[in-house]
């Protein structure tokens, strides 16, 4: 399917919880996933799906090791490149370097998920043009919304492509068109709020289903994202995840569940 950047514009939005949820939901339909914690500054995918933390990227964005080094392959879950957790670790990781993580793991995995620190970063711009489209993630709040309806502006502005917005932390008084509308992108699909998905992946529940049904747009409409010249288009809100369509050197073949 193909590499793709989740991004926002304000932390605490839910970026990192919704890349390892949406990567476990496409793991869990049979493709073989990983995740890039490129957040230089504050990673925290290994946290979130309980894995211990390494150098992982900032050891290969500085030259010392190939991405193959620091791969963790996560037991019955999406593989995972960490990120380091000291001031020297950040300070020498280059975001320039993020292809040589990127290229490698595009050539190895059916999905590569990309997820970004807050607002419009270096290594955040960098990670949305080697993508094959970005995902946009907010909650209902306004200056959320506007913080994400600038971030796809720039985005847009640097030729990379926009595929639309997810909402997370939402309630039955949240407006979701209301939303969409401010947001000017199309909206993927909203994830009520659960206060148990704030430290793990959301696998269960009302949280979990709306991850699955986000990675079945994902799947349903990667050929139209790809075909579409603006960079975005409509999506529904749901749609069956059954048999999806894994990559290979000379087309796809269906996979089934594991």
């Amino acid at each position: 399917m193909g590499v793709y950047t989740i991004a926002g514009g304000k932390g605490g939005v839910g970026k990192s919880t919704t890349t390892a949820s949406l990567g476990v939901a496409l793991h869990d339909a049979g493709f073989d996933v990983v995740l890039v914690d490129a957040d230089l500054a504050l990673p925290n995918l290994a946290e979130v799906l309980g894995e211990p933390t390494e150098s992982g990227i900032h050891s290969v964005l500085a030259g010392e090791v190939v991405v193959d080094d620091v791969l963790v392959a996560v037991d019955d879950g999406p593989d995972l490149v960490a990120g380091g957790q000291t001031i020297e670790h950040f300070e020498q990781a280059d975001p320039a370097n993020l292809q040589a993580v990127v290229d490698p793991l595009d050539d190895e995995y059916d999905v590569v998920l990309v997820d970004t620190g807050a607002g419009l970063s270096h290594e955040a711009l960098v990670a949305t043009g080697l993508a094959d489209g970005t995902v946009l993630v907010t909650t209902p709040h306004e200056e959320a919304v506007d913080n994400v309806a600038k971030t796809a502006e720039f985005v847009d502005h640097a030729e990379a492509t926009v595929l639309g917005a997810v909402v997370t932390r939402t309630t039955a008084d949240t407006d979701l068109g209301d939303v969409a509308g401010r947001l000017g992108v199309p909206l993927l699909g909203a994830v009520p709020e659960d206060a148990a998905v704030d430290a793990a992946p959301a696998t269960t529940g009302p949280a979990g289903d709306a991850y699955r049904s986000l990675a079945s747009t994902l799947v349903t409409c990667h050929d139209g994202w790809e075909d579409s010249e603006e960079g975005a288009v409509d999506a529904p809100a749901s749609v069956a995840l059954d048999a999806p369509q894994r990559r290979g050197a000379t087309g796809t073949e269906s996979v089934s569940a594991d």
